[in-house]
């Protein structure tokens, strides 16, 4: 789970942030006729081999011979470093119909396809060498049912938009805290949120009631807990390897809170033995209203000294003390040592979800990694490693202690496998620094290994270390998806993981 960045890779949504270069880049594009009112596009064009297709592209396409191609392929992803990875074709599909009619042609001219809605999946996953890249990101419907506590909604939503509309309605959902992640790939890979555990009793694809699917056939289908179960189960978890095109989620939603409070406490790293066991000691009675998250960071007082940062938040209802209840939950934590140990403290700020969200820097690049463990203590580890990253890097690395607080269930893939979770994000800027940036990642993923008891599929850099893929789900869950993929995608028109194919 990553919190508001503290090091410049990211803003808080109140100031976001418009990278010039992206903008301009748009503009070029816009310029040069290949952005539309939907989306980015080119003219209709013709088969890989030049050749007239037996089946017409009625999708705008984009072919690797066009001018413009290098520039979109590019702008499709969320960072900087963009990977080697060249489709043969990219696809805007802004209808269930043009989605079909380009899965057609897929077959008919023998490209495999993977499918995009914001570009935001890690490592580009979204790219491959060959095939059909599928750009859904014109589908952006929502429809919020405020009586029924429900929501229908295309995949390329933007979060920040979703929760607009939610908020106005006095609802919200389990979103994503990067403002710019489309619903799509955040809900098939799980979904973790700010204090989404608190809603739904795990991530947000616990609260994904339905959804429908245009299959590799063709064929549209709904699915949800009666209908096509294991296609159900699949989507609540799967990740980047989905093996379909998901057009629209319906989704459970739940009242807004009425308070959110949190309580930021600041240590030396030498206190940070002692914060985790006592955290340790209070986590049999953590309420799931509560979140509790530790970060590193560089002390602005003292270059080159490393500081601990706890972050402790808590939500409640509409109710005439809310606040005073919030307050009593952060209280427990606020009687404990934790307190007396902190070289500094800010309790109790009562703050809006906004505030969780951050807004990325696309112009930089990025390495990432996660894992889950039942061993806190790995942050201890890592220590050392912080100080030494490269010069002019920023980091974002975060502990969510106690975050798996439910078990395993029977209709969803998402394979929590540890009591915490830690992420850490990296970014620079330039490509003559993209070795020393990828070495460090490498050095702690050697680091973080003995405490490794799964990963979150998510947050993974999935080209150098594509193991870590099967690594996110149980031994029966990887399995079972094999089983459904064959089931619904017997010729393999859509790519799996990337290192899969």
């Amino acid at each position: 789970m990553i919190f508001r960045n503290k090091n410049g890779s990211g803003q808080p949504f109140a100031a976001a942030y418009v990278n010039p270069a992206r903008r301009d880049l748009i503009k070029q594009l816009a310029a040069m006729g290949a952005i539309g009112a939907g989306g980015l596009h080119a003219s209709l064009l013709h088969a890989a081999d030049g050749k007239a297709s037996a089946v017409a592209l009625t999708g705008a396409a984009t072919w690797k011979k066009d001018a413009v191609y290098e520039d979109l392929r590019k702008a499709l992803l969320w960072t900087a470093n963009t990977p080697a990875r060249y489709p043969d074709v990219i696809v805007q599909a802004k209808s269930e119909s043009e989605i079909r009619n380009a899965l057609q042609f897929a077959a008919s001219n023998r490209l495999r396809v993977v499918c995009r809605s914001s570009g935001h999946n890690t490592s580009g996953a979204v790219l491959r060498n060959g095939g059909m890249l599928l750009d859904i990101s014109s589908l952006k419907e929502v429809s919020v049912d405020a009586a029924r506590l429900t929501a229908s909604v295309q995949p390329a939503v933007l979060m920040y938009y979703f929760y607009q509309q939610l908020a106005a309605q006095g609802l919200i959902f389990p979103i994503a805290e990067c403002h710019t992640v489309a619903l799509g790939g955040f809900l098939l890979g799980g979904g973790h949120s700010p204090l989404g555990f608190a809603w739904g009793d795990g991530p947000a694809c616990y609260s994904v009631i339905g959804a429908d699917i245009i299959l590799a056939s063709g064929e549209k289908v709904t699915v949800n807990k009666d209908e096509h179960a294991d296609l159900y189960w699949a989507i609540r978890g799967v990740g980047p390897g989905f093996f379909g095109v998901i057009t629209r989620y319906h989704l459970q939603l739940y009242p807004h809170p009425e308070t959110i409070l949190k309580s930021t406490y600041t240590y030396p790293v030498e206190s940070l033995p002692r914060v985790i066991s006592i955290l340790d000691d209070l986590l049999a009675g953590k309420d799931k209203r509560v979140q509790t998250s530790i970060s590193l960071d560089e002390d602005p007082k003292s270059p080159g000294s490393t500081i601990a940062n706890l972050d402790i938040t808590a939500i409640t209802a509409r109710s005439a003390n809310s606040e005073a209840e919030a307050g009593s939950l952060l209280a427990r934590y606020a009687r404990s040592e934790l307190s007396r140990l902190a070289a500094a403290s800010n309790e109790n700020q009562k703050i809006q979800f906004p505030e969780l969200m951050v807004t990325p820097d696309r112009s930089q690049r990025v390495n990432l990694d996660n894992i889950w463990t039942d061993d806190p203590k790995a942050l201890l580890a890592l220590v050392r490693h912080f100080r030494n990253k490269p010069p002019k890097s920023s980091l974002m690395l975060a502990l969510g202690h106690g975050l798996r607080t439910a078990p395993h269930r029977s209709d969803a893939c998402y394979s929590p496998a540890g009591k915490h979770y830690l992420s850490y994000f990296i970014f620079w800027r330039g490509l003559e620094n993209d070795a020393a940036n990828n070495r460090w990642c490498e050095e702690f993923s050697k680091i973080l290994r003995p405490y490794t008891t799964g990963h979150y599929i998510n947050e993974i850099d999935n080209e150098p270390r594509p193991s870590k893929f099967r690594n996110s789900f149980s031994k029966e869950n990887w399995q079972r998806l094999a089983a459904v993929r064959k089931k619904y995608d017997p010729g393999n028109r859509f790519y799996s993981y990337v290192g899969y194919d």
